[in-house]
C-alpha cells in the first residue's frame, strides 16, 4: 500500500483560480465526432488493444474481463474514462497516464492539400489520458473509435493515433492523488474565502485533469515532478500550459515523421511552431 500522507501546497497557489472543468479547444479536438452518445459499453473480447503485443492482448484483456464493461464510453471523456479504469481495476497492473496526442495521417492530409478542416491550426498533440495494463498502452477512446469502423475507412484508422506522456502515475500514486483531493476538498470547504471556494471545488471533481491541479497547488514533489511559481502562473492562464513538455517532444517527432512522407512540390507546410513554409 502507498503511503497516504496528505500534501500540502509547497507554495501559495496563485491568484487566479484556473476553471479546469471548462473544456478547452485542445480537449475537445481529442475527440471523435464519430462517436455515439449516450455512452457505449464493450465486453473485454470486444477490445482490439492495437497497442498491446500480439503474445500479450489475450492476458490482457482476461483481467480486464471483470470491470470494463462497467466503464461508459463517452465522447469528449478520455480523463474520466481512465480514472474510472484506475478505479475499476483497483490493482497495481494498471497505469494512468496523461500527456498529449493526435493522429499524425490527419498532419499528412493538410500537407498534401487533401483536407482543409478549420480543426487543423499547427502541428501539435491535444491534452489527453490513458492507461497501461502491464506496462502496456491501453486506450479505452481508442477502442471506442473502432466502433461502426470497417477496414474499407483507411482514410480514418482509429489505431493511427500517437501518443506521448508528461507523467505516468502508478497504482500508488493515483492513490495518493484520491486520499489527498479528497482530504482537501474537506479543507477547501472549511477554510477557503467564498471568492475562491466555488471554482477550486470545481476543479476538484474526479473526472478532470490531475496534473494541471497537482502543478497549481504546488503538490509536485509527491509525485516526482518539479513546478516552479511561474509554472504554476502561466498554467493560471491556460490549463494546456503543463503539457508543453509532452508537446514539445510529440512535435518533433511528427514533425521527423512528416518529413519522410512523399509531399507534392508547392504544398504548404506548417511547422510546430505553427508558422508556414512551401515545401
Amino acid at each position: 500500500m502507498p503511503s497516504l500522507e496528505v500534501l500540502a501546497p509547497s507554495s501559495p497557489a496563485p491568484a487566479a483560480i484556473p476553471d479546469l472543468t471548462a473544456p478547452s479547444n485542445s480537449v475537445a479536438a481529442s475527440a471523435s465526432a464519430l462517436s455515439p452518445d449516450p455512452a457505449v459499453f464493450l465486453t473485454s473480447d470486444k477490445l482490439l488493444l492495437p497497442d498491446v503485443p500480439e503474445h500479450a492482448r489475450e492476458s490482457v484483456r482476461a483481467f480486464l474481463s471483470p470491470f470494463v464493461s462497467s466503464i461508459p464510453l463517452k465522447n469528449g471523456d478520455c480523463w474520466n474514462i481512465a480514472q474510472r479504469m484506475m478505479l475499476a481495476a483497483n490493482s497495481p497492473r494498471v497505469g494512468y497516464v496523461e500527456g498529449v496526442w493526435s493522429r499524425p495521417e490527419h498532419d499528412a492530409e493538410h500537407q498534401r492539400g487533401e483536407c482543409d478542416c478549420e480543426e487543423y491550426q499547427k502541428i501539435q498533440g491535444a491534452p489527453h489520458a490513458w492507461n497501461t495494463v502491464d506496462g502496456f498502452l491501453v486506450d479505452l477512446v481508442v477502442e471506442f473509435k473502432f466502433i461502426g469502423w470497417t477496414q474499407e475507412d483507411e482514410y480514418w484508422s482509429p489505431d493511427d493515433w500517437w501518443h506521448e506522456p508528461l507523467k505516468a502515475y502508478s497504482f500508488d500514486d493515483f492513490e495518493k492523488y484520491e486520499f489527498t483531493r479528497a482530504w482537501y476538498k474537506k479543507y477547501v470547504k472549511k477554510n477557503a474565502p467564498k471568492r475562491v471556494r466555488r471554482e477550486l471545488l470545481k476543479s476538484l471533481k474526479e473526472g478532470f485533469s490531475i496534473t494541471p491541479m497537482i502543478c497549481f497547488l504546488g503538490w509536485g514533489d509527491g509525485f516526482g515532478m518539479t513546478f516552479t511559481e511561474e509554472d504554476q502562473l502561466a498554467m493560471a492562464n491556460d490549463e494546456d500550459y503543463v503539457f508543453k513538455p509532452a508537446n514539445d517532444r510529440f512535435v518533433t517527432r511528427l514533425n521527423a515523421w512528416l518529413q519522410q512522407q512523399a509531399v507534392p512540390e508547392g504544398t504548404v507546410k506548417r511547422l510546430g511552431n505553427g508558422t508556414e513554409a512551401a515545401a
